[in-house]
């Protein structure tokens, strides 16, 4: 629609497509169509039918005509109008989906540069986009070593799929994990062991806080129904946390990009769901263990509280993938947390002698890690 909006102006497609949505719907569909029909061989140019509604709009509220609006765009001698009729030119045509194949083409490039791509020898095309000849050419001259099979129907393989899947869960017997799963917790301090940043007291002992307890490792085979699980234990022991004996207990369930993070605020992870646990009868009692599972289901993962005292569960579904909002802000404001505990304030650039501090840091941490797996975990 960038080509649209250049040549009549976003605040008119805005308005059409608030007041006339099933034209709007139909012009989409339209580029949707030639997207896939288009021959690069040919040469011809590509018939786009505009509504009559549209070219009514801007003339209407512009008191120009489309034909002039046309040699003040960038298009001028590119793109012809005639009869209600767009004509792009075949080279329009193909920038206007330039960026998005190259996306695609770059992003191919990544997955088969990962390890465990290392013996693929072909590339199965799905999904309507695969349809189209522009995309089709692109991917093979970018990857002319290897074989290509399109499905007839490539649109509706995605789907047929999915229908399968439905029918029979366990078509996908494993999967990759996606990123780093797993539960906050807190651990008792050790001054040898923990940043003083992470240190808080808890029932009047010294604890670290801010602990990725991992329990799924970013690239990891799964099974599907595979569980994982910790104990946990939490306690209301001094005069101070006699209040919270009445509010729910949060198992925060976190994910990051990392292999092997340490703390649930280094740079790369964010919150990724939470399982509220109500308290029995209205009130907890003054020590409370439980056990904290996490599974992978179907298409979704489940993550269980079960109390040792009262056997209930207390059970949240979620999605594998956090969103992408969430995790770019979470990311960022992890970072900033972390670098402030270090007494580092985030600018454009850092020192070399800095650097050096929090990397000597993080792999300190990682390795001493490592021997807190025997103990009891605190939940935060």
């Amino acid at each position: 629609m960038k080509l649209l909006c250049n040549v009549f102006g976003d605040d008119i497609i805005q308005q059409f497509r608030d007041f006339n949505g099933p034209d709007y719907l139909d012009l989409t569909r339209q580029f949707e169509l030639k997207k896939k029909t288009y021959n690069r061989f040919l040469k011809n140019d590509i018939v786009m039918r505009l509504p009559f509604e549209l070219c009514d709009l801007f003339e209407t509220y512009t008191g120009r005509k489309i034909e002039d609006a046309i040699c003040k765009s960038k298009y001028s001698g590119k793109i012809k109008f005639k009869k209600s009729k767009l004509c792009l030119s075949p080279e329009v045509f193909e920038d206007l989906y330039a960026d998005i194949v190259l996306n695609v083409t770059q992003e191919i490039g990544k997955i088969l540069n990962h390890p465990r791509c290392k013996d693929v020898s072909a590339i199965l095309m799905v999904g309507g986009f695969s349809e189209s000849e522009i995309l089709q050419l692109e991917i093979k001259n970018a990857f002319p070593d290897l074989q290509f099979f399109i499905p007839m129907e490539g649109g509706l393989a995605v789907l047929k799929g999915a229908v399968i899947f439905g029918h029979n869960p366990r078509t996908f017997g494993t999967r990759l994990c996606n990123f780093t799963y797993g539960v906050n917790a807190m651990l008792p301090y050790s001054k040898r062991r923990h940043p003083e940043s992470h240190r808080v007291i808890w029932n009047g002992k010294p604890y670290c806080s801010n602990i990725f307890r991992v329990l799924f490792i970013v690239n990891e085979e799964i099974k599907e129904g595979e569980v994982r699980s910790i104990r946990v234990i939490d306690a209301f022991e001094t005069e101070e946390a006699q209040e919270k004996r009445l509010s729910p207990i949060r198992v925060q369930i976190f994910a990051s990009d990392e292999e092997d993070p340490v703390y649930t605020t280094d740079e790369g992870c964010r919150l990724h769901a939470e399982i509220v646990v109500s308290p029995p009868d209205g009130k907890w009692p003054r020590r409370v263990f439980g056990t904290v599972e996490l599974e992978f289901a179907g298409t979704e993962m489940i993550g269980t509280y079960i109390s040792d005292d009262t056997g209930a569960k207390t059970c949240a579904r979620f999605e594998y993938l956090p969103s992408v909002a969430t995790s770019r802000a979470s990311s960022a404001r992890s970072r900033r947390d972390s670098l402030r505990s270090k007494g580092i304030v985030e600018n454009h650039f850092t020192s070399k002698a800095t650097l050096r501090t929090i990397q000597e840091e993080d792999t300190y941490s990682r390795r001493s890690r490592k021997s807190t797996d025997k103990n009891k975990w605190v939940l935060l």
